[in-house]
């Protein structure tokens, strides 16, 4: 794939996912070293359909995965650093991982500003949504 310049892709409305397809997402998808801005809504992705690449998208600032069959938030989009949006509303999602503490540049998730939850008795701040309910993954505070 020769897309170096690639800055925004939206492969909405796809059936990426779909059972009768062998790979969801290629690899090579994720090289895209200049896309900013992804959208990837309303298909039958999985949370083990993303690729670990994910995770090394530099420029990456928007990432949608509304509207698809998530469970949880896997770890390399988590460990996308430059990530400041995050939006992964209807999904199955039961809980929110500590792990988005640890994004450094990220002001929302699904669509709403977070919030921060300081755990008792760990003392941790978590991060708990400002859209219920969906509990913090260590205190299980819970907004609705």
């Amino acid at each position: 794939m020769h897309l170096t310049s690639l800055r925004r892709l939206d492969v909405s409305y796809n059936k990426l996912g779909d059972p009768s397809h062998d790979a969801p997402l290629p690899d090579t998808l994720f090289g895209l070293r200049s896309l900013q801005h992804c959208t990837m809504r309303h298909n039958l992705l999985q949370s083990w359909h993303l690729p670990a690449s994910l995770e090394h998208l530099p420029s990456l600032t928007y990432l949608d995965l509304s509207a698809n069959q998530l469970t949880y938030i896997p770890e390399c989009v988590t460990s996308c650093a430059s990530l400041v949006k995050l939006l992964v509303n209807h999904n199955q999602i039961t809980e929110i991982p500590d792990s988005l503490v640890r994004m450094p540049c990220l002001k929302v998730w699904s669509g709403v500003p977070l919030l921060l939850c300081l755990c008792p008795p760990w003392g941790w701040l978590c991060c708990v949504c400002a859209r219920g309910p969906l509990p913090c993954a260590h205190c299980f505070v819970t907004v609705s």
